[in-house]
């Protein structure tokens, strides 16, 4: 039986039956098209990203009456969550339930609803959540088409170079370890911030194809989680 995973939890779990799903669209590039008075077509301003994507689920929910309050309850969170599914079993998304939970009784006990899910327009991979540890000057390869945003964990002391591709990334005095989130744009150890020992504006990021990775100063190990990413 197909199913998908929210919020840690299998739809299998509340006696959902997926009967339809709307997964594999691509999100829309934002941009926005602007008429100018006496040129013919439209000039484009490109805000370079992508926006949010519906994925949906039509279900058939068993046993209505000892399922409902449950449902409610799994779905009807704040935030974003992993949503995983059988169908893509490769990739993840991070998906928030944003829509009203509408459910239509098609039988006794026995009800049909869509379940939409407002998602983050990357997938994923599955495998790109795997910790890439290097002791020594390496090389990580992205085997995705889109630059990833890693979380790097440097382990370390003092004055550190980071040197990803043809970028550098340097540190100032770093207390034994710092971790980098290109996702958050942040740089902290543990629960404290410390974005005032960076000397970088742009965060690394993982181009897709090989990237070199090497650096200066007295460093023991430097752990990359790369978040392989795609659409």
């Amino acid at each position: 039986m197909n199913t998908f995973t929210f919020n840690n939890q299998s739809s299998a779990n509340f006696g959902l039956i997926v009967a339809e799903k709307d997964i594999y669209s691509a999100p829309a590039y934002d941009q926005q098209f602007v008429s100018v008075p006496g040129r013919n077509g439209d000039v484009i301003i490109d805000n370079g990203r992508y926006q949010n994507i519906d994925v949906s689920y039509t279900c058939y929910c068993k046993d209505l009456t000892g399922n409902i309050n449950a449902v409610k309850l799994w779905l009807c969170q704040p935030g974003y969550f992993k949503l995983t599914d059988t169908y893509d079993p490769q990739y993840f998304r991070y998906a928030a339930f944003a829509s009203k939970l509408k459910i239509d009784e098609m039988l006794k006990n026995v009800g049909k609803a869509q379940l939409v899910f407002n998602c983050k327009p990357f997938r994923y991979s599955v495998s790109g959540q795997t910790k890439q540890t290097l002791t020594e000057s390496g090389t990580i390869t992205n085997p995705e088409s889109f630059p990833s945003l890693p979380y790097i964990k440097i382990t370390a002391s003092g004055a550190v170079t980071l040197n990803i591709g043809s970028k550098a990334y340097s540190f100032t005095a770093v207390p034994t370890y710092l971790e980098v989130n290109s996702e958050l744009i942040s740089c902290y150890k543990g629960s404290t911030l410390y974005n005032n020992r960076i000397g970088f504006t742009e965060f690394p990021v993982l181009q897709p194809g090989n990237n070199s990775i090497s650096w200066t100063g007295s460093v023991t190990k430097v752990e990359i989680i790369p978040n392989w990413r795609t659409l």
